[in-house]
């Protein structure tokens, strides 16, 4: 998991935007997928700040700017009653990994169990 987070700031102002995190992340992911077709990304959005509806546009965008042919991407979401909270979440897979498949298939029944105990 790769997260990018302030540790310290005195100044208490909002960082300013740094457009070489978007291409940072991009390489660093295309780097794993060029060293095995066998890799797979799962994303899930953190809702421990209420922030994931951000956080779902923010990685949309990315990867809308960022898609490269020759991957699949399956998005999905869950709604928790309890906590009144919508988990979104994707798996990519490239077009090359020879378990594509089952990979896909075990993401849209593991989707449909958190949906349908919800």
């Amino acid at each position: 998991m790769l997260v990018i987070k302030v540790a310290d700031n005195p100044t208490n102002r909002r960082p300013p935007l740094d457009s070489l995190i978007a291409p940072t992340v991009a390489a660093i992911i295309n780097d794993f997928y060029q060293k095995s077709s066998l890799t797979i990304t799962i994303f899930i959005c953190d809702t421990a700040d209420r922030k994931h509806e951000a956080r779902w546009r923010k990685f949309n965008r990315w990867y809308d700017h960022f898609a490269a042919n020759g991957y699949v991407r399956i998005d999905d979401a869950f709604f928790d009653t309890t906590k009144q909270l919508t988990y979104h979440c994707a798996v990519i897979v490239k077009c090359a990994n020879p378990h594509l498949r089952e990979i896909s298939l075990a993401f849209i029944d593991l989707m449909a169990d958190y949906n349908a105990d919800k």
